[in-house]
């Protein structure tokens, strides 16, 4: 490993200026293929799930536009699995 950046969309902003290879989700990369000119490869070997938690404070369990948007992302979460 040669960088290691805090944001996934610094990813294709340093591919981009340098010779280094990065790692991203295939949605962002074939959106960045385009915009940036970016060659997108597949990895080539089978990689695990990595699991995707909601978390929040306690005190905002109850609160009713937090619950609203855990309930739209949990939904989209489900919608994008089932792909």
């Amino acid at each position: 490993m040669a960088l290691r950046v805090s944001e996934l969309l610094e990813i294709p902003a340093v591919v981009a200026s340098t010779d280094l290879l990065g790692l991203m989700p295939a949605s962002l990369g074939s959106l960045m293929e385009k915009r940036m000119g970016l060659r997108v490869l597949a990895i080539p070997l089978e990689l695990p799930a990595v699991p995707i938690y909601l978390i929040w404070h306690e005190a905002r369990r109850n609160d009713s536009g937090h619950q609203w948007l855990r309930e739209i992302a949990a939904t989209e979460a489900l919608r994008l699995a089932s792909r």
